[in-house]
């Protein structure tokens, strides 16, 4: 999930305003930041504020699963909502450990197989990325045994 990331922040960017338009509502948001909040609690505020003109985790995974075409999409996801519900989610789970989400995250076995499919992504994304046609790549990935497997899970 970090590597998507990272390459949906390269490639796409992903703010919602430009950082000369963030400033003022920035620095707004950390002025209205309560003086009587602990030191440490105020710090944290102002690094989420920092932070909160990004695009979500959700939001630059479903930017980068849209340049995707049908079939490739089809193929890599099992549901609609598996990139930018379920494996969002995990990875919340697993950072956060948000006891919401529990339930949803993905484990054992479903969780290695997520992986697997979130490195296909990552390598039809780059490859994609150097001028290979999205075709020629899945075409590719189909003939490949490991990864047929993977499309079957």
């Amino acid at each position: 999930m970090q590597a998507l990331e990272s390459f949906h922040r390269v490639t796409k960017g992903g703010k919602y305003l430009s950082n000369d338009e963030w400033k003022p509502f920035r620095a707004t948001l950390a002025n209205a930041i309560p003086a009587e909040l602990d030191s440490g609690h105020r710090e944290s505020l102002r690094s989420r504020i920092k932070y909160g003109n990004e695009y979500s985790l959700r939001k630059r995974i479903g930017e980068l699963l849209e340049g995707l075409n049908e079939i490739t999409l089809s193929r890599l996801s099992p549901t609609d909502k598996y990139f930018t519900g379920i494996i969002v989610d995990t990875r919340n789970y697993l950072t956060h450990y948000d006891d919401e989400l529990k339930d949803v995250a993905l484990k054992n076995a479903d969780l290695y197989w997520a992986n697997q499919r979130l490195r296909i992504l990552i390598s039809l994304l780059l490859l994609k990325e150097i001028g290979i046609p999205e075709k020629l790549i899945f075409d590719s990935m189909i003939e490949n045994y490991k990864i047929r497997q993977i499309f079957d899970k």
